[in-house]
């Protein structure tokens, strides 16, 4: 199946919890379900996540994982050094003529929402929840 790097990125998503604890809860299997196929024309004819098969990008994921973690000490160590002195351009701001420690300057990045507890929306496309009616003013 043809599909758009949107929708595939979402099916890695699905795949990265496929068999935890959470992508087995019935709330979060439906509100995934919900917005999953919301991603598809209708004329699919898909009517729940048993009509799709994730195993290869299971498989591929994993792969992905296991290579990393098998990583040199070394290239982890350069990998995080690198991160590190990218990260301290963000680190601090000048306010009021005195330099501040920024608290949290990752945005936090798409995904499954997971909430806390029984949270209603566990499950959805984080980009799904935000209301429509909600206006970012950036700059």
């Amino acid at each position: 199946m043809d599909i758009r790097p949107e929708v595939e990125e979402v099916c890695n998503w699905w795949a990265q919890i496929i068999g935890s604890d959470f992508a087995n809860q019935p709330l979060v299997r439906k509100n995934f379900t919900a917005s999953f196929l919301d991603l598809f024309d209708s004329s699919l004819g898909a009517s729940s996540l048993e009509d799709f098969d994730f195993t290869q990008i299971k498989e591929h994921l994993e792969k992905i994982r296991e290579d990393k973690k098998n990583r040199p000490i070394d290239e982890r160590k350069k990998e995080a050094a690198e991160k590190a002195e990218h990260d301290a351009k963000f680190k601090f701001c000048l306010f009021n003529n005195k330099v501040e420690k920024v608290s949290n300057f990752v945005v936090e990045p798409p995904g499954i929402f997971r909430g806390r507890g029984e949270h209603p929306h566990a499950g959805c496309l984080k980009s799904r929840i935000v209301p429509e009616n909600v206006v970012l003013n950036i700059g």
